[in-house]
């Protein structure tokens, strides 16, 4: 399952779920605030425990990296059950509609079945691959924030040698200017300038200063062979 995908389903849900918690924490006469809250935290807890048991549902076989995965899967479980069975017994307390608290539960089971099924259908069955993919992915972004950092130190570096060479040429032309006109006040003088007076100034005249050339930007051929990749079809 592509990963735009899955985690679009996953706003799916819970844009969906947090209405039907409100709605139904609307007999614990709860302020509008709290109420939703509340239900996001039901939503949260219902969508983090579908996630990370699809992945160790997923990962079983492969489990071999200690037993993170399904430390953190059984704990988040055990945290939505109890907030269930808390929100269930408060509604049985606050009205005597025992269909609606069990419609309630119907849906938080429906919610987390829908989500338990795309996360073991987004997760990678292999445990080395999907690290070997995420750091694929980190390192593709660390890519992509260097070469735009570069791009604009690049950018900088042209707009500042574009300046310098600016004002490089308005002082050679300055210094053309004061030379043409002290020229022009020594030649209606009494005494008749050499001959090397009156030779053209060019930009010759002036000793060349290097500043080197504006950097050209060009893709990094890194940038495609780190790419992440997707994993293989299993079967």
């Amino acid at each position: 399952m592509p990963a735009l995908f899955f985690w679009t389903s996953i706003l799916v849900m819970l844009a969906l779920e947090v209405p039907v918690n409100a709605a139904a924490l609307d007999v614990l006469r709860l302020p509008a605030l709290e109420s939703v809250m509340l239900a996001l935290f039901l939503a949260l807890a219902n969508l983090l425990a579908a996630k990370y048991s699809g992945r160790v549902l997923r990962q079983w076989v492969n489990l071999r990296h200690g037993r993170r995965d399904l430390i953190l899967a059984g704990a988040v479980n055990l945290i939505l059950l109890l907030a269930l069975a808390t929100m269930a017994h408060l509604r049985a307390r606050a009205s005597d509609q025992s269909e609606a608290t069990l419609a309630f539960l119907a849906m938080q089971l429906l919610f987390y079945a829908v989500t338990l099924l795309a996360s073991f259908l987004h997760t990678n069955p292999s445990a080395e691959a999907e690290q070997e993919q995420r750091l694929l992915a980190r390192s593709a972004r660390a890519l992509g924030r260097a070469l735009r950092r570069r791009a604009r130190a690049v950018r900088r570096h042209n707009v500042a040698l574009e300046r310098l060479r600016a004002g490089i040429r308005k002082v050679e032309r300055d210094c053309a200017r004061r030379i043409f006109e002290r020229r022009a006040r020594l030649s209606r003088g009494p005494v008749p300038p050499p001959a090397w007076f009156r030779e053209p100034i060019t930009a010759a005249n002036f000793e060349p200063i290097d500043l080197g050339q504006p950097v050209a930007l060009h893709p990094d051929p890194l940038g495609a062979s780190i790419a992440p990749a997707t994993h293989p079809a299993t079967r």
